[in-house]
Parts: C-alpha cells; sequence; structure tokens
C-alpha cells in the first residue's frame, strides 16, 4: 500500500425552503439551519470553535464564543443556527439556540476576542502565513518565517513532501501524536479541506494548500499518523500539524 508522508506548514432569516436546505440558499447569503449536534470541534488550544451537525454541515464560530458555546451546547442537543452560508459544507454562526433549552448565543462576531489572543479568525485571510484555527492565547514567542523547497512533481511511487521550517511550540501547547482512522473531513470558508477528525474525535488541522500542492489526497478510512502542537485533554487531542502520513 502506498503510503503518503507530508511535512507540513506550520504556524492562517432565510426562507423555510433554505432554512431546510442550506443548498438552495444563497452562497454567502444569510441562512437558518435546524438540526442536531454530532460532534463539538475543537482547535490546537482545546477551544470550541465549531460543530458538525448530524446530516454532515460543518458550523463554524468565532473562537471567541467558545467558553459561552460550551455552557450552553452539548453533542446531541436540537439546534438553531444564523449565520451565513460560506459554501454547500459550512455555515458560519452569528448566532446558535440550544431548541431544548432555549439558551442562545447571539451577535458572536460582536464579542470580544480573549484577551492576549493573537492573529486572525478562521475566516479572515491573515497577513502573515499563519495556518487557519491556530490563534494562540497569551504572550509567547515570536513566529518564524516559513521556507518551502521547490516543489516538483514527484516520480511515481516517490512520497510528496513540503518542506518547512520547525515550527515554534507556544507555551500553552506541546508535542503531540495522533494516529487513527479519517471519519471527517473539515472545510474553510472556501470549501477546501483544512482538517481531519478521526474516529477517536482527535482533531487534525492544516494548511488547505499543503493537499493542493503537494497532490494529496485524504479519503474517509484513511489510516493517519500526524505529529503538531496542540492540546490533550478529557475531549480528545487538538492538533495543528508540522507531519503527517497517511496510509
Amino acid at each position: 500500500m502506498k503510503t503518503k508522508h507530508l511535512a507540513l506548514l506550520a504556524i492562517s432569516s432565510v426562507i423555510a425552503a433554505c432554512a431546510s436546505n442550506p443548498k438552495d440558499a444563497k452562497m454567502n447569503g444569510p441562512v437558518q439551519k435546524f438540526g442536531t449536534v454530532k460532534q463539538v470541534l475543537f482547535n490546537p488550544n482545546g477551544d470550541a470553535d465549531g460543530l458538525i451537525l448530524i446530516d454532515g454541515m460543518q458550523v463554524s464560530f468565532a473562537p471567541r464564543a467558545a467558553d459561552d458555546f460550551t455552557k450552553v451546547i452539548t453533542s446531541k442537543d436540537p439546534v438553531e443556527i444564523n449565520g451565513i452560508q460560506e459554501n454547500e459544507k459550512r455555515i458560519r454562526a452569528d448566532g446558535i439556540t440550544n431548541s431544548r433549552t432555549s439558551r442562545s448565543i447571539a451577535n458572536i462576531a460582536a464579542l470580544p476576542e480573549p484577551k492576549g489572543a493573537l492573529g486572525a479568525e478562521e475566516n479572515i485571510e491573515p497577513l502573515a502565513p499563519v495556518p487557519p484555527h491556530f490563534p494562540v492565547a497569551g504572550p509567547g514567542p515570536a513566529m518564524p518565517s516559513l521556507a518551502r523547497k521547490p516543489l516538483h512533481p514527484p516520480a511515481r511511487g516517490q512520497a510528496d513532501v513540503i518542506t518547512p521550517m520547525p515550527p515554534v511550540a507556544h507555551e500553552n501547547l506541546r508535542k503531540i501524536s495522533i494516529h487513527g482512522t479519517v471519519q471527517t473531513k473539515l472545510y474553510d470558508s472556501r470549501g477546501e479541506i483544512n482538517g481531519i477528525v478521526l474516529k477517536d474525535d482527535s482533531i487534525v488541522r492544516f494548511t488547505p494548500n499543503l493537499l493542493n500542492e503537494s497532490r494529496t489526497r485524504v479519503e474517509l478510512g484513511d489510516d493517519l499518523t500526524a505529529f503538531g502542537y496542540g492540546t490533550e485533554n478529557a475531549r480528545g487531542k487538538f492538533i495543528q500539524a508540522t507531519e503527517m502520513t497517511i496510509e
């Protein structure tokens, strides 16, 4: 079986018909969506930054809403999502209501940034080469400039490789390795893959251009081993990958 080895860049209310079927909603237009939470998503800092509904729709929100979200929503809760339909796979939420308890989080975009947070939100392109879903809380070392070897089409049977400079670990993050089977793909605002959920609910994040430039595909059921920096707690392991092998 061919093994693909990658070294990743490290440390960037509508009508009822649209509500029931977001595919009918205008892309980048307002959408209302009802569903049931299958899984809550966490970024490498361990902060909630999204969820996946049972029908597969991914919902993202700014990590600034993490504390409020975990008090209001848990897995299997019925929810109402109000936000922007970014693409067929993802909604950016500005309001989330627990339909069972009627508790809600509103005007997420207006919530204050966590004290000491660095970097832009995932759906805003940063000026520096900071991967999505990698807001770092608190003071820390400066990010290094990133170097990349020129890409050339690999010979048949050879591994696809991108080699960056090593990442700088933030004091609140630590080196973590993850191994498991790919269960779900995560997407950015453009509909490009920027992460993977494994069967044990661990989450691996990476930059979408990595897969595009390395000509590598990630498929459901693939065995994946990843190394990177992130958080491990009772909810699982959540990392920004610096190296990844897919079999």
